[in-house]
């Protein structure tokens, strides 16, 4: 994971040094703090990523089925993503507000979302159809 994020760093260590910081100061040595406090605040998702792209792996290597989900799977999954996507995506959002004017912008932008349903699939594990997730 390290690697990745030190492969990842470097371009963006140089796009970000060629602008200028938040603070008026366009130093590198700036550009550099900013960034590394962004790649902290981003660690957690980083390893909770990779925890659930192998528990997909490990899943899909067992075997999956995927159907059309029924009324009552459309209903839970409304209000799941109803009750909680908004507070996830500013979970995730949130590391990248760097100052108090970027916060604000965060807050007013993260109000009345509203989300559509096209298809819903619900993903059974093959052998015993247990529940694995709801998409």
């Amino acid at each position: 994971m390290k690697k990745r994020i030190l492969l990842m760093a470097l371009p963006t260590v140089l796009l970000v040094s060629g602008c200028g910081s938040t603070n008026g100061d366009s130093s590198l040595l700036s550009a550099l703090n900013q960034f590394a406090t962004l790649l902290e605040g981003t660690t957690p998702f980083i390893q909770e990523s990779e925890s659930w792209e192998q528990y997909s792996i490990e899943k899909t290597a067992q075997g999956v089925t995927y159907s059309t989900a029924n009324a009552t799977e459309t209903q839970f999954v409304t209000r799941k993503i109803d009750a909680e996507y908004a507070a996830a995506v500013d979970r995730l959002s949130r590391p990248f507000a760097t100052n108090d004017n970027a916060k604000r912008e965060l807050d007013a932008a993260n109000q009345g979302y509203h989300f559509k349903y096209n298809q819903i699939m619900v993903v059974k594990e093959k052998k015993q159809l247990k529940l694995l997730v709801i998409v």
